[in-house]
């Protein structure tokens, strides 16, 4: 009987690590796109053309695309987390 008891404790530890340790969707270029920005507030809204992962990182910037991008310097940064599967 314990070592059954210690076989469900051992698949759901597994089972847990597995739906943590998951990746983040990796992003390539027309992957998102920007669909609407608000001057007032600086608002804005973005769609995805493929599916993200929970936890998913995304970094907005207005810094210009100079070949020297580096997220902290310069002028202000928004980080997104997806809180969970987002849909393309």
């Amino acid at each position: 009987m314990k070592k059954n008891y210690f076989l469900k404790i051992a698949f759901l530890m597994l089972m847990t690590l597995t739906t943590t340790l998951r990746a983040q969707t990796t992003l390539s270029k027309g992957d998102i796109a920007i669909v609407g920005y608000s001057t007032p507030d600086d608002s804005f809204a973005f769609v995805t053309f493929v599916e993200l992962q929970t936890g998913t990182e995304i970094y907005f910037t207005d810094e210009e695309a100079d070949g020297d991008f580096t997220i902290g310097l310069g002028e202000g940064h928004l980080l997104y987390t997806a809180p969970s599967v987002i849909s393309a």
